[in-house]
């Protein structure tokens, strides 16, 4: 049996709460995904602005209150994507 691995979603963040560490995402297809500074990869939260892309793997199950990003990887200019796997 071959194990399969989830491709991480795209997005933009459309919000950032820095005082409680925590974010929305936009999806490319239109979903609003929950992060928490704890998902950013290589302790990144810090350096995340509005409107930054991103990659994201939304956790499963789901928590109740919605779609939760269990990992957010920064992509661009400013967050170079090769160093990181998921």
């Amino acid at each position: 049996q071959m194990k399969r691995h989830r491709v991480p979603a795209h997005g933009r963040i459309v919000r950032l709460d820095r005082a409680e560490g925590w974010g929305l995402v936009l999806t490319s297809e239109g979903r609003e995904v929950f992060f928490h500074e704890h998902a950013v990869v290589k302790q990144a939260f810090p350096r995340l602005d509005v409107g930054d892309e991103v990659r994201l793997v939304v956790a499963e199950p789901a928590d109740p209150r919605g779609p939760r990003a269990s990992t957010v990887v920064p992509v661009g200019k400013h967050h170079p994507v090769g160093e990181v796997s998921l």
